[in-house]
This record gives structure tokens, C-alpha cells and sequence, in this order.
């Protein structure tokens, strides 16, 4: 999933990056209004304390599935010489969020993904901005539903350059002075000397901690999904995963 030669505007994602950090550029492209405001009002602390239990319990999970699973490495050319990649049997670890492939005896690592939690909503523009920053192909491990997205590069470049655009436009809108009124934008926008502002306090009700809290009966099928998408990632790089007993590894 390395190596393919994508044609961009690498200045203008830049430029997007420097100016939004991963975690605003979905919320910026969904703005239809170009005085939108974000919202200084503070939310419950629920969202932050399941999400981060899920993560860690995750990646727990996830770490004791990939120790059952061994990949094959390139091989000694016959002159000695080396070829591209790692070689002989590696082991998959994690390190903080990047999954990492692991010679043997630990001398030699290379990043081969990103793990991108989430508990709430996907945020295909975040995980874009990560693939792109970090030049890996980002695992959005959905715990809502127990599914794995892949962004790879390509996808990022993509998603990045829509979002260059959008920003634009939405600036040039500004400059004419053109509001877009939005019913749902507008309850969550601060900026309330627009005379399209509507009061937006809501509350979460009492059943918040119950609902949230149901995704943690989906981890362990959101961490099938990952370690499939693990595999994918190995094979088109060459490598080819293998069960820890020596046999073919079922990764589909």
C-alpha cells in the first residue's frame, strides 16, 4: 500500500493542516455557512471516559490476537544481498496507536498502519489527515457497529483535496458577505449576533452511560475486522501472514 505516485496540492493540504487539526476538518466540512462558530459549551465527561476505556480494552484485545500471529518475511537473495523489506519471521505489536512489524529478535521495525478508535461517529477527514501525515494506511476501528475501515493514501489525498476546496469556496462566500442559513447548524453555532441564531442547549439525558456503554459488547468482532485488515495490509506488501503453529493463517 506504499509507493504510488498521487498528483495533489500538496500546498493546499498543508495549508489545511497548519490551519485545522485532524479532529476539526470533518466538522469544518460539514459547514454549509461561512460564519459558522463553534460552540464553546461543555459536554459530559461520559463521552471521554467510555471512549477511553474502549480504546485501551481494544487494544488489549487486539495485542493477544496478533501475538498468535507470525508473518513471513522477504529472503536472502542468493547472492546474500538483501531485498526490500524485513527478513525471515516477524512478529505484529503495537506501539501507542501504529502497528508495527517486528523482525525475530527485535532489531529491525517498520509501521505498517495506524489504529483510529472510535466510539461515536467516523471521521473519514481524521483518519485522511493521519494517513497523510504519517504516510500509512489508517484502521478505523467503528465500535458502534463492530466494523474496520480502511484509508489508505490515495483515499486520504482524496478526501484532503475535497477539503481544500470546500474551504475555499466556503471563503469565498464569506467575502460576498453570503450567510446559508441551516436548522441543525444553527442550534450549534456561537455566534450569536447572527440573526439566524437558535439556542441550542440540549441535554444528553440519563440513559447516556447505559447507551455508550453498549459497544463494548462489540470489540471483539471489531477486533476480528482489524486483524483481517491487518493481514490485507501484509500481503500487498509481500508478506504473508501464517498461524503461530506454522500453517496459513485465515485472515479473510
Amino acid at each position: 500500500m506504499r509507493g504510488k505516485e498521487i498528483s495533489f496540492d500538496e500546498d493546499g493540504i498543508e495549508q489545511l493542516l497548519e490551519d485545522y487539526s485532524p479532529s476539526e476538518l470533518d466538522s469544518q466540512l460539514s459547514r454549509v455557512c461561512p460564519f459558522f462558530e463553534d460552540d464553546t459549551k461543555e459536554f459530559t465527561s461520559v463521552y471521554g471516559a467510555i471512549h477511553r476505556a474502549v480504546q485501551s480494552r481494544l487494544l488489549v484485545k487486539l495485542q493477544i490476537e496478533l501475538d498468535d500471529l507470525i508473518v513471513r518475511g522477504e529472503t536472502e537473495g542468493e547472492d546474500g544481498g538483501r531485498v526490500d523489506g524485513l527478513v525471515g519471521e516477524c512478529k505484529v505489536s503495537l506501539n501507542d496507536r501504529r502497528v508495527e512489524l517486528r523482525s525475530s529478535n527485535g532489531d529491525e521495525a517498520r509501521d505498517i498502519a495506524v489504529i483510529e478508535v472510535k466510539t461515536g461517529n467516523v471521521s473519514p477527514w481524521q483518519a485522511g489527515a493521519y494517513a497523510y501525515r504519517w504516510n500509512l494506511p489508517v484502521i478505523v476501528a467503528e465500535t458502534k457497529t463492530g466494523d474496520a475501515h480502511l484509508v489508505d493514501l490515495e483515499t486520504a489525498v482524496n478526501l484532503l483535496a475535497e477539503a481544500v476546496d470546500h474551504q475555499r469556496d466556503l471563503e469565498a462566500l464569506g467575502e460576498s458577505g453570503r450567510e446559508i442559513p441551516d436548522c441543525y447548524q444553527c442550534r450549534d453555532c456561537g455566534n450569536q449576533d447572527c440573526e439566524y441564531h437558535r439556542d441550542g442547549n440540549r441535554r444528553t439525558g440519563n440513559s447516556v452511560i447505559r447507551d455508550k456503554a453498549k459497544v463494548l459488547s462489540n470489540i471483539d468482532g471489531v477486533v476480528e475486522e482489524i486483524v483481517s485488515t491487518i493481514g490485507e495490509i501484509l500481503e500487498s506488501d509481500g508478506y504473508t501472514p501464517v498461524s503461530d503453529s506454522g500453517g496459513e493463517d485465515q485472515i479473510e
